[in-house]
């Protein structure tokens, strides 16, 4: 966690076609899709992860798929008004990279308060 609490969790896929997105959400997850920018006829998919989420599926649906591991992973957002912040991953979301493997990429943006 960081000291502000503003970093949300996600599990992200970068490239899936379509055939795969319908199977994804198959699985009842509420992922937000759009079409990959690099890749025409591709799919970035990306759901929230969540302390009560049911992430059992999620191996055999990577597997199945055989997505490679650099297409898929943890995606970590934080915002924060300062430089430098300590960001620990809860142990569900370290437990989903433990299962699944892939990446963990962060994406960290400092936002600076306006002046008054």
């Amino acid at each position: 966690m960081s000291y502000e609490n503003t970093e949300e969790f996600w599990f992200r896929f970068i490239s899936l076609s379509e055939t795969q997105v319908h199977a994804l959400q198959g699985h009842l997850v509420d992922a937000q899709v759009r079409p990959s920018r690099n890749m025409p006829g591709r799919f970035v998919a990306s759901f929230r992860l969540s302390p009560a989420g049911a992430y059992d599926w999620l191996p055999s649906f990577v597997q199945s798929c055989n997505i490679a591991d650099s297409e898929y992973g943890v995606f970590v957002s934080l915002l924060t008004k300062h430089d430098s912040e300590i960001v620990t991953l809860p142990a569900y979301v370290l437990d989903v990279h433990r299962r699944v493997g892939g990446q963990i990429e962060f994406s960290f943006t400092v936002v600076a308060d306006s002046p008054q």
